[in-house]
Order: structure tokens, then C-alpha cells, then sequence
């Protein structure tokens, strides 16, 4: 709820539109840590593919 005094409303939604910013922030973050974890590295993946390709040639 915004303060009734109409000199602190603006800093009010300001305040707010950073703090939902960050949540989100926060959330994607955390997202996509989640699905890093639940991955294999593909530069590890990549090196593997580039010693065999190299070795047949």
C-alpha cells in the first residue's frame, strides 16, 4: 500500500519496481543454476569430440 503523502509516493514505486527487479533477478538465477547442474559440460563434451575427429583424420 503507498504511503498517503504524495512526496514519498514516487520513492515508493521506485522502491518497489527494484525490489521485483531483483526478485526476478533472483529467480532467474536460480533457474538456471538448476539446469547447469543438471547438465553435462559441454566444453568438456566439445574437447572429447575435437580429439576424435582430429585422430581419424
Amino acid at each position: 500500500m503507498p504511503p498517503k503523502a504524495s512526496h514519498l509516493r514516487g520513492l515508493y514505486y521506485q522502491i518497489q519496481r527494484l525490489a521485483d527487479q531483483t526478485y526476478f533477478n533472483k529467480m532467474a538465477d536460480t533457474l538456471t543454476n538448476m539446469d547447469t547442474d543438471a547438465r553435462r559440460s559441454v566444453q568438456g563434451e566439445l574437447g572429447h569430440l575435437a580429439r576424435d575427429s582430429s585422430s581419424s583424420a
